[in-house]
């Protein structure tokens, strides 16, 4: 990252993260009950383990601006993406169901099916047959900060709203954007500060879908369109410590 002061009062930043790739171990185990008429309920089990696969972790671009027009009050902004669109894991793997006992004779656990490439975190086939790759996300952030002053007690004010676009798209090919907004305050005793934050995140999205009918016993399922429309709301709170050391670290 890099950050320059063209004027006093304004900071300009960028940042970049490169991508990596992380090994993992994954192990997976099922259970699956069966039940069958004039039988005793029959639990069959599945598992398997592998560590062969692994996470390519996608890059992430900020930029970002601060403007203190006054020694106590300061405004930022900043633009966050994240490739996401790139992001897989290789060499994931699921389980099938083991089948029930057949006359007498136990159903043998299927073996792991293996998948080269699959999008994450949503698990997707690269590309998606229904055309719903996943997407960058995106994050505008905007944010105010007043520092009240009284003798050696300084305490700040915040507040600050964002945009997080997400990176599942639904069936028309876009994603949803969630909104948010924050607002905290601390306290700042000498070379100590006390931080203390509310954040609220919120937003929706509609997904079409098909719902099975059979009006009669004599009479064919069918479909019918609809929408399903899903709300998110999450409510945070964050609290930190911070200590700054006047002096150089020994050990």
């Amino acid at each position: 990252g890099v950050m320059v002061s063209p004027v006093e009062q304004v900071n300009l930043a960028a940042v970049y993260k490169t991508p990596f790739t992380a090994s993992l171990q994954l192990d997976k185990a099922r259970r699956d009950h069966w039940v069958i008429e004039g039988s005793p309920e029959e639990v069959t089990t599945n598992a398997g383990a592998s560590d062969a696969a692994r996470l390519d972790f996608p890059s992430s671009l900020g930029f970002g601006i601060s403007w203190r027009p006054r020694d106590t009050l300061t405004l930022s902004a900043d633009f966050t993406r994240t490739s996401w669109s790139e992001a897989r894991i290789l060499d994931y793997f699921e389980l099938g169901a083991t089948p029930p006992t057949d006359d007498g004779i136990a159903g043998l656990p299927p073996p792991p099916v293996t998948f080269p490439q699959l999008q994450y975190p949503t698990l997707r086939a690269v590309p998606d047959p229904d055309g719903l790759d996943q997407l960058d996300a995106q994050q505008i952030r905007l944010g105010v900060e007043w520092v009240l002053i009284k003798g050696q007690v300084k305490v700040p004010l915040r507040a600050g709203y964002f945009n997080d676009r997400q990176i599942t798209p639904i069936a028309e090919g876009d994603a949803p954007r969630f909104n948010g907004f924050t607002v905290g305050t601390g306290l700042i005793l000498g070379p100590m500060l006390l931080d203390v934050a509310y954040v609220r995140e919120f937003g929706e999205y509609t997904v079409a879908t098909s719902v099975a009918g059979n009006p009669g016993l004599d009479v064919p399922p069918t479909t019918t369109p609809t929408t399903v429309r899903s709300t998110l709301t999450t409510n945070r709170f964050f609290a930190s410590v911070i200590y700054r050391f006047s002096r150089g670290w020994r050990p």
